[in-house]
């Protein structure tokens, strides 16, 4: 049944509420392990990791995942959000841990691949299987952007001189990337205020919000200072990102539920971090 816009104002601003709470609660919860429990080793992932805070969010993210889920126009849009690439992902977004989803389309591209509809590498399947991915990226991101008032979507239009697709080694083919962006407004203002010198106290307008991750999607990651914004609307830990940024040796793999990166092995930040993200998600499961 079609809600009156009274209704949907109050639904959505209920969501806002909920989804603002839910990035600051997780950057407050985090730091305060960060300063509680500085021994804790990976794997350490626990309920004892999560407060009474930690676990309102879940429930708050529980409702939102199952709300998209349910409403899913199409079969492939909702096995696509159940499935093991954007699934996390999403959830990471709704937990408050990935602020922004950059090149969403790849997990749909994994989607086709995992499910094994049926592209074989002759040329025109090859064309079908583009239009595909192109088609539920799109229904998809509408399903997510309508049902969930905190989410916002960039798609930047493909420019005359860029290919419909991308021809690889092996001659398969892959849509253009750096052309997509899904991003929880919410999450993206709490990094703003968590990083006031890394963001350099941005304007924390929509409009402005959405300049930036557009200007971040065409960057090429050169400049120390996009890659720091960068790495940190991904969720990656700053000390993670910082350590990219120098260069250092990354000398340990990291792989989480919505993200995988490399750090140092003394980078005890992202111990605390990996442990309070696998709570959180099995307290959501």
């Amino acid at each position: 049944m079609r809600k009156n816009s009274f209704e949907q104002t109050r639904d959505g601003d209920n969501q806002k509420t909920k989804a603002s709470q839910t990035g600051h609660d997780f950057l407050r919860s985090y730091w305060q392990d960060m300063h509680d429990k500085p021994g804790e080793s990976a794997g350490d992932h626990h309920a004892e990791h999560l407060n009474k805070t930690d676990r309102i969010r879940v429930r708050n993210a529980q409702e939102r995942y199952k709300k998209l889920i349910e409403a899913a126009p199409t079969k492939d849009v909702k096995e696509l959000l159940m499935g093991d690439d954007m699934g996390p992902r999403i959830k990471a977004m709704l937990l408050g841990i990935k602020p922004v989803l950059f090149d969403g389309n790849s997990n749909v591209s994994d989607y086709f691949l995992d499910t094994e509809k049926g592209y074989d590498l002759d040329r025109s399947n090859q064309l079908e299987y583009v239009k595909h991915v192109k088609l539920l990226y799109k229904q998809t991101i509408d399903h997510i952007t309508s049902e969930d008032h905190d989410l916002r979507a960039i798609n930047l239009s493909y420019r005359v001189d860029d290919p419909e697709y991308i021809d690889q080694d092996d001659g398969s083919m892959i849509v253009p990337e750096r052309k997509h962006a899904l991003y929880s407004l919410s999450l993206v203002r709490e990094k703003y205020r968590a990083y006031p010198s890394i963001f350099h106290n941005r304007n924390n307008s929509e409009s402005s919000i959405n300049e930036h991750i557009t200007s971040l999607l065409g960057n090429d990651e050169t400049h120390r200072n996009n890659i720091m914004e960068f790495g940190l609307l991904c969720g990656f830990p700053q000390k993670a990102v910082e350590a990219y940024v120098h260069k250092q040796v990354m000398d340990r793999s990291v792989e989480i539920p919505g993200m995988e990166y490399e750090t140092t092995s003394s980078d005890k930040e992202s111990i605390l971090f990996e442990n309070k993200v696998h709570a959180l998600f099995n307290e959501f499961e």
